[in-house]
């Protein structure tokens, strides 16, 4: 994720109602739009398209205001390591 996408995203998050922001505090919001970008850079590397899914679900969460991760965080490759 650039920058300038990183930089988007949260402006979108902070432009949501308050009440859906409620839900997440801030600092969780920039935490999982990190986990979400080294989610997407593993589904690249490994052309994993179940990872792939797993970034669009964890982003569409948190434009929502949603928390990212409901269920725990995804297991990635790199995480055996």
């Amino acid at each position: 994720m650039t920058r300038k996408t990183c930089s988007f995203l949260l402006i979108l998050l902070l432009a949501t109602p308050v009440s859906a922001r409620s839900i997440v505090p801030a600092g969780d919001a920039v935490s999982d739009l990190k986990r979400c970008e080294q989610i997407r850079k593993e589904a690249i590397k490994h052309d994993d398209r179940h990872l792939m899914k797993e970034y669009t679900a964890c982003m569409n969460r948190i434009l929502r205001g949603e928390p990212a991760f409901p269920s725990g965080p995804v297991q990635l490759p790199s995480d055996d390591e």
